[in-house]
């Protein structure tokens, strides 16, 4: 599961490279990552609109799209040029259509050469006009590509619900008791949805678990009762586990 840094990184990179640049062809070589909320043709609809923007809410990456090139110096003159995006993710003017990516598991953004070999699992090929490729791939087929008008942002599924980000100030301990009070879930669950802390994933989630000495599929809703004087002190203690065959994976048992 990509991490805060890894998208601030992939998002700051298409930021520099392709702001500007146009989206000349399509092709859907596997659309089962697709989730067009638009009537219009996907592959028809998305040619000829330019990047002007990007960001990250969460773990989803957003790429802004101008109107398409050929509705240029009509009523929508200038709007293929890059428009400034906010810090929240809403563009200044508003762009026109909007890809919302939701990596998951195993999603990657591949900017090459169009000589490049295709990988096998290769969902997505955009031609650009800088010459490139921008390709999506995804071993696990887990992912998510959105593409949609801006009113339609809210039917992107937990793209509303994301708490504060990881990269932004941290909550006091204050803040952080109030916002995990309606949470009875297990730990990591809790902390990798995002509603809490937006954009914290798996390794980051065990990382965070061992430094408070918290077993990860403990329960959160004891957290409440506990003191929080000295959390993050005790070394780390797992309390009595059997192992849950069915899904090979660790469960806490209550004692």
């Amino acid at each position: 599961m990509p991490e805060a840094p890894d998208l601030q990184v992939i998002k700051e990179f298409l930021q520099c490279t392709l702001t500007g640049v146009t989206i000349t062809e399509a092709k859907v070589l596997r659309p089962i990552v697709l989730r067009s909320l638009v009537p219009e043709d996907f592959a028809t609809d998305i040619a000829g609109r330019a990047f002007t923007g990007f960001w990250r809410r969460g773990k989803l990456l957003g790429c802004e799209l101008s109107v398409p090139s050929a509705h240029a110096g009509k009523d929508t003159a200038g709007a293929n040029k890059p428009r400034p995006s906010t810090s929240s993710g809403r563009a200044g003017d508003g762009p026109d259509r909007l890809l919302v990516i939701h990596p998951m598991l195993s999603g990657a953004l591949q900017h090459c050469a169009p000589t490049e070999r295709i990988a096998a699992k290769t969902f997505l090929v955009f031609a650009l006009s800088n010459g490139q490729q921008l390709r999506y791939l995804d071993n696990d087929q887990m992912g998510m590509v959105y593409y949609l008008h801006p009113d339609q942002l809210p039917s992107v599924p937990r793209l509303m619900e994301q708490g504060p980000d990881v990269l932004d100030e941290p909550l006091s301990l204050a803040e952080f008791k109030a916002r995990l009070r309606p949470f009875r879930g297990e730990i990591k669950g809790v902390l990798t949805r995002g509603a809490l802390v937006s954009s914290v994933g798996n390794a980051y989630t065990d990382e965070v678990c061992f430094a408070a000495g918290l077993f990860p599929f403990r329960r959160a809703a004891p957290l409440q009762r506990r003191s929080w004087s000295g959390c993050g002190t005790p070394p780390m203690r797992s309390p009595p586990r059997r192992c849950r065959s069915s899904a090979n994976a660790w469960e806490a048992t209550s004692t």
